[in-house]
């Protein structure tokens, strides 16, 4: 493999166009975040004036400016063009940090987080290196770069608390501090080297699921994790260094569950505190870092974990095992996922995880031929405010609402006043259909369960929920939509028109409106997209259904009339409940749901003129299956 700099003169590197010209912006001290991983990016250009104000009221801003992400920047086009301008501008935002964070001795320590510490010594790892290596630091200037480095390891480690083991902070700080010694060998003492590897092994073990999946239920953050941990991978692979098997098979576990947080539009899924961004190239350069990438992909590469070999290339291997399965169950998480031919949906019904998760339980994501329809309104901002509030709460999600009161309850912008009783979650897959019941209560005991059926073959969804409390009360739906898609009420449904598909909504549930709904594709931008309402009055029990598909396949949607054998009295939703629909080409789908058990009379039930006995049965025109 070329060295370092001819692989990047010859290869893509993604997002090259950003780096470029936010290496031009830097050269005059002028400063954008909106690299796709930025974690708190401002597409507001602001000149460096000071390091202590925030220039629009966030301290995320400052927090960004201190992480010196933005040095890869000036890497990248310092080996494209070797104009040694850019590397003396690397120097000086690194001697400027020195003089303005550490050399003052009333700012030193004042103004630096631990995770900030931690992200600078990643970013500082390759650049340090790099200026070593072209001759742009005298001896003096390395030693006292030494001792600041020291310093910087010595205050993660003198800061760290037990809350960090289970924390993305934790996991950038040890980061931090492995990838500054694995490039730059003999600058941090080696007890704090061992100490970082001996917690990046306990912070792994605690956050990262057997299936994958981190637990704090963002995919953002998931993605930070992953690659500041694969970061330490390839700096040890690149300097001969020995990893842990543990960690690598965590990485491989996470590489794993990857492909499924990505949706058809090659955009991140919005779950928690994530941005809708684009991760082609951290997944193509993951894929060929852990040996699981064919070589007939398309040809992307992450610069960040590029420059982890700046002292030697780790070679390039080549598999054909990258077979992703249409379906993925994150049994201990509550995430569910299936993605085919330009379909795509997530379910969620999981823990909360921390403050970057969202009042989310039963929230559904839906992808049908490559047009978003249901989604996640994203994050927006840190900033304790109305619309953190409103984006983190229930009501900003696809899920069931009581009396307008979600069981979890949004306290600020980081705690929860209260949380729900989590349930259980059921999931079967027959042929390709895929059924997922889910469950859980809320403070009062009222109980909410959602069954989803993907009827794989026609590419529809089919929603069943129920809602338990005792007394009168009225049962709301959100379904909220894509941005860009346009919403007509119908006569029988809702219709949503995008590129790719006309859409319906078909429920069961009469009142229903269409509302604006706050929308953010990445922190620090608000937007509005619209959002599908549905209520219903009900005494003790509620039971309703959403149908979603491509209305173009779709003639009609309705509820299914139901006998109990050897009855002819009127049967309880809860007993059994169904709708059918019905194709254009005449082909009939009928599903009906067995909630409650049937302990008076016969248990089983005529659904539109189908003999059914189960939880979930499907009747595809005469020919009728249990699923569940």
């Amino acid at each position: 493999m070329a060295n370092l700099r001819q692989f990047i003169e010859t290869h893509l590197i993604a997002d090259s166009d950003q780096y470029r010209n936010n290496a031009e912006r830097l050269l005059s001290r002028t400063f954008i975040f909106e690299h796709a991983l930025d974690m708190e990016p401002c597409s507001t250009l602001y000149l460096l004036e000071d390091w202590f104000n925030s220039p629009n009221g966030d301290p995320e801003w400052l927090y960004m400016l201190k992480r010196q992400e933005y040095l890869q920047d000036l890497i990248l086009r310092y080996y494209e063009t070797q104009n040694k301008l850019y590397l003396k501008t690397i120097k000086a935002y690194i001697m400027e940090w020195v003089q303005m964070n550490y050399t003052d001795e009333q700012a030193r320590y004042s103004s630096w987080r631990t995770i900030d510490t931690g992200i600078r010594l990643l970013n500082w790892a390759p650049a340090i290196r790099l200026l070593m290596q072209e001759k742009q630091l005298s001896d003096g200037e390395i030693n006292d770069l030494g001792a600041i480095i020291n310093d910087q390891a010595n205050y993660l480690e003198q800061h760290y608390i037990s809350k960090y083991d289970l924390s993305n902070w934790g996991i950038l700080i040890t980061t931090g501090i492995l990838v500054y010694d694995a490039i730059n060998p003999n600058t941090i003492d080696q007890t704090q080297v061992d100490w970082s590897m001996t917690r990046l092994e306990q912070q792994m073990t605690l956050q990262v699921d057997l299936e994958g999946i981190h637990w704090e239920q963002s995919p953002l953050y998931f993605i930070e994790v992953f690659r500041s941990v694969l970061c330490v991978w390839t700096a040890y692979q690149s300097n001969g260094l020995i990893i842990s098997a543990e960690i690598t098979e965590a990485l491989e576990r996470m590489l794993k569950i990857l492909p499924y947080y990505i949706r058809p539009s090659g955009k991140l899924l919005q779950q928690g505190d994530t941005d809708a961004v684009n991760i082609l190239g951290f997944q193509q350069t993951a894929q060929w870092l852990l040996g699981k990438r064919r070589e007939d992909m398309v040809e992307q590469y992450d610069l960040l974990l590029l420059t982890m070999m700046i002292n030697h290339p780790v070679e390039i291997a080549y598999h054909d095992d990258l077979k992703i399965p249409e379906y993925f169950e994150g049994v201990s998480s509550g995430n569910y996922f299936y993605q085919s031919k330009g379909d795509y949906w997530h379910f969620y019904n999981g823990r909360i995880g921390s403050g970057h998760g969202h009042a989310a339980s039963n929230h559904l994501d839906l992808t049908i031929n490559n047009q978003d329809i249901l989604i996640d309104p994203g994050r927006y901002t840190y900033v304790d405010s109305k619309e953190r509030h409103q984006l983190k709460a229930a009501d900003s999600h696809n899920t069931v609402i009581i009396d307008n009161e979600f069981p979890t309850q949004i306290k600020d912008s980081w705690k929860f006043g209260r949380a729900l009783k989590l349930g259980g979650i059921v999931s079967v897959q027959r042929n390709r259909d895929v059924i997922v019941k889910s469950h859980f209560s809320g403070q009062q005991n009222e109980q909410y369960t959602r069954y989803c059926v993907w009827l794989a073959e026609i590419s529809v969804m089919v929603i069943f929920d129920v809602v338990e409390a005792a007394g009168e009360h009225t049962k709301q739906t959100n379904w909220i939509l894509a941005p860009k898609l346009e919403v007509a009420l119908k006569t029988k449904y809702v219709q949503v028109s995008g590129l790719n598909i006309t859409g319906a909504i078909y429920t069961s549930e009469q009142d229903i409106s269409v509302q604006d709904q706050l929308y953010s594709e990445k922190y620090n931008q608000l937007a509005q997209t619209k959002k599908i309402v549905s209520k219903q009055s009900f005494e003790d029990y509620a039971v309703s259904y959403t149908v979603i598909g491509d209305n173009a396949l779709i003639e009609t949607v309705y509820l299914a009339s139901i006998k109990q054998s050897g009855s002819n009295q009127s049967v309880a939703p809860q007993y059994c409940y169904g709708v059918t629909i019905r194709l254009k080409n005449q082909t009939t789908y009928t599903i009906a749901i067995q909630h409650e058990n049937t302990i008076v009379g016969d248990k089983l039930y005529t659904v539109d003129g189908h003999l059914m006995y189960g939880t979930v049965s499907l009747a595809e025109n005469n020919q009728v299956m249990t699923l569940l």
